[in-house]
């Protein structure tokens, strides 16, 4: 399950996975990113998915590649840190990194919440 919440002070969206985590949850966050017009047009999010399951196989998803680009139209500047287990480090940049080149969207995945809070400051 996702849990929200924008911090106003920092301009970051926390999003803490807990628990197992399927595919569609994940599609479904990207398509809120969309339809949610609270969040400010420079975005920050810090994606915490430390201790979960997927309950998918994570790899290259092309429906991921196209709720992404439907953010990074929606917004001037997108920059995301994804937090997992050193398990997943490897999986989850292979689905993410390089699959998405936009001049206004930065992602990148870590093992440390300290080195993404770091990076993910304008």
């Amino acid at each position: 399950m996702l849990f929200k919440k924008f911090d106003e002070k920092t301009g970051v969206l926390n999003v803490e996975a807990r628990g197992n985590i399927d595919f569609w949850e994940l599609l479904d966050f990207y398509k809120t990113l969309v339809t949610d017009n609270s969040y400010p047009k420079k975005l920050k999010v810090l994606f915490n998915a430390l201790n979960i399951k997927f309950d998918f196989s994570i790899k290259y998803n092309e429906d991921i590649s196209k709720a992404i680009l439907k953010v990074v139209k929606k917004y001037d500047i997108i920059k995301e840190a994804f937090i997992v287990e050193e398990e997943f480090f490897d999986p989850v940049t292979l689905m993410f990194d390089d699959k998405f080149v936009y001049e206004n969207f930065s992602f990148k995945v870590f093992n440390n919440i300290n080195a993404a809070k770091f990076w993910i400051d304008f």
